[in-house]
């Protein structure tokens, strides 16, 4: 971290609009008002051309902006911001604890939305089905503009969803949450799951868990044992806690497969699943070729699948 951003207030850490993380982004206020953040993720935002530090300018254009109310900065690049002890104000407003969506805001989400997903990434729309997954569209183009991954709380209620986790797709990618989301409610396909049984897979997002699913459909024989796949709603490296509330789920099977994706921030995450999960029955599936989406979109099902095994 810079030392220009080390002289910022520290006011929360937020969900990072570039890498997904739920909670790897420290938002700071320095002392001409303006704000910054900076995200702990490993080489965020690289593949993109961009880097772990979040300007003002940039947050501006960010769900941030109306939290924070961040406004555009312009800057003569001459000009130097003198150093100042007057007290820093935060200017955070009141954070509403989290509360399930109600069954009226699930209904209007539906509405607007398909359980189609016109292919995107290669997905099938029966497992979109299975999984209550929603697509909408862009009004002009036709193109997928958002992907909503419910977020369930069995405990809370059993038919509907306490909240979506928002994948935005057009006109750039980012990540918002809708309701709920944090390391009380339940793993993405863990309602569908046996809940015992010889394998189950942790996969890392919720397009690589749809491709898993699809990819065992095809390649499983009916002499192998059932796989049961899920994935968490949080970040990779934000979802330790949720996994750790589940360690009972997740000790109910005999072989516990970890598919995390093939970069720093999937192998930091790998290694904190490890400290916590039953280590005898852990096996880390690797993808050489890219993450399980990759192989489903290559048409590399067959290849995906002798890597699960070789786990």
């Amino acid at each position: 971290m810079s030392e220009e951003q080390e002289a910022g207030v520290w006011l929360e850490n937020h969900e990072c609009m570039d890498c997904g993380s739920d909670d790897n982004l420290s938002v700071y206020e320095k002392s001409d008002g303006s704000i910054d953040a900076y995200c702990r993720t490993p080489r965020c935002g690289e593949d993109e051309g961009k880097t772990p530090y979040k300007s003002n300018n940039r947050l501006a254009d960010t769900y941030l902006a109306a939290i924070y109310d961040i406004k555009k900065i312009e800057r003569s690049r001459d000009k130097v911001v003198e150093k100042t002890n007057s007290k820093v104000v935060r200017r955070r407003k009141p954070k509403e604890p989290k509360k399930p969506m109600s069954h009226e805001e699930v209904h209007k989400i539906v509405a607007k939305t398909s359980a189609k997903g016109k292919s995107f990434r290669s997905q099938c729309d029966k497992i979109l089905k299975i999984y209550n997954i929603r697509t909408d569209f862009d009004e002009n183009s036709g193109a997928v503009s958002n992907r909503w991954y419910p977020i369930w709380k069995m405990s809370v209620d059993k038919k509907f969803p306490v909240g979506f986790k928002k994948r935005i797709v057009l006109p750039k990618k980012d990540f918002i949450v809708v309701g709920l989301n944090d390391p009380t409610v339940d793993l993405l396909g863990e309602k569908e799951c046996l809940g015992s049984g010889k394998w189950i897979l942790l996969q890392s997002g919720e397009e690589d868990m749809a491709a898993a699913v699809k990819m065992i459909s095809v390649e499983s024989k009916d002499h192998h044992a059932p796989i049961d796949v899920v994935t968490s709603s949080l970040s990779e490296t934000g979802q330790y806690k949720q996994i750790q509330n589940k360690y009972d789920f997740f000790n109910g099977y005999d072989n516990i497969v970890i598919a995390m994706d093939n970069d720093d921030a999937g192998h930091a995450a790998t290694e904190r699943l490890l400290e916590i999960l039953p280590v005898s029955k852990v096996k880390v599936m690797l993808g050489p070729k890219g993450d399980a989406n990759d192989y489903l979109i290559n048409k590399l099902s067959k290849e995906w699948y002798s890597n699960f095994y070789a786990a």
